[in-house]
Order: structure tokens, then sequence, then C-alpha cells
């Protein structure tokens, strides 16, 4: 289950931990982040180490 492409979440409050994983499509965890504020990035040149976007399949 995750947020519709059109919603904007608000952002996690102080104390709030996350941890973002990065999933192939074998289901395989090849990066991990802690976003700041709640907030995944996977477009762009933000990826975590170890993660590309020809291979990354979803984040969660």
């Amino acid at each position: 289950m995750g947020a519709g492409p059109n919603e904007e979440l608000v952002p996690a409050g102080p104390g709030f931990a996350l941890r973002a994983a990065y999933r192939d499509a074998a289901g395989r965890v090849p990066g991990t982040c802690t976003p700041p504020g709640g907030h995944v990035q996977w477009l762009g040149s933000d990826l975590p180490a170890g993660v590309t976007h020809a291979a990354l399949r979803s984040v969660e």
C-alpha cells in the first residue's frame, strides 16, 4: 500500500524515524535510506548507493 502519485503527504515531524527500502524486480533490497522529513526520492540522482534506475521497481 502506498500513497497515490497525486497526493501530497504531510512531512514527518521531529522524533519520527523512517527507513525507505528500494527494491528490485526480484524483491531484493539493494539499498536503503533514512529520508529527511519522510520524503522519498526515486527520480533524479538522489538514489541510495547500490540502487540504479534500471533495476529499481518499488520503494517501501
